[in-house]
């Protein structure tokens, strides 16, 4: 899998500005990427989700065999990271949505609407932040989620009054959740 453009500009700048903090250190004497550029290819222009590689049935069906996803996490005995590690994939799985969509998802952002279970995708609240204005939406939730346990999952976190869905936090400059 090559990665996009945009990926390869940000390893880059970050890998030089790791040279120049080296440089600075006196570790090394001068930053041998200092001048490099990546030249922008045509393919840059397309749509970066025209782009992007999909997971195949094979890769789903790969990870979905691991012993995570063997039993529904039991509510009182398993510890937080195993409920996460089994129904964070579910839920990017049957939603869609992006990895930071979902691991900044609060309690309240999953409710009923006209009878139908849903996931409010939604920037509100601090450090919260979606990909654009247009990412702002309501997701019905599958009913393999639902049959799974998933509303038994929040109500678990209501009821220990977690706001959050899960226990990651935003890091670095941005703010990124996932």
């Amino acid at each position: 899998m090559e990665n996009s453009y945009k990926t390869k500009k940000e390893y880059l700048s970050a890998t030089k500005q790791f040279c120049e903090w080296l440089r600075r250190k006196q570790v090394i004497a001068t930053n041998p990427l200092a001048s490099l550029k990546i030249k922008i290819p045509a393919s840059a222009k397309a749509k970066p989700s025209s782009l992007r590689n999909r997971w195949s049935n094979t890769q789903l069906d790969t990870l979905f065999k691991h012993q995570n996803f063997t039993r529904v996490p039991d509510l009182d005995t398993d510890t937080q990271v195993m409920k996460e590690n089994f129904w964070l994939p579910f839920l990017l799985l049957y939603t869609g949505a992006r990895s930071g969509e979902i691991c900044q998802l609060k309690t309240s952002d999953v409710y009923q609407k006209e009878g139908i279970w849903c996931i409010d995708i939604n920037d509100k609240g601090d450090d919260r932040h979606l990909k654009s204005h247009y990412a702002s939406r309501i997701v019905p939730l599958h009913s393999c989620l639902i049959e799974l346990g998933f509303i038994d999952y929040v109500n678990n976190r209501v009821e220990h009054q977690q706001v959050n869905m899960f226990s990651f936090k935003p890091i670095g400059i941005e703010k990124d959740w996932s």
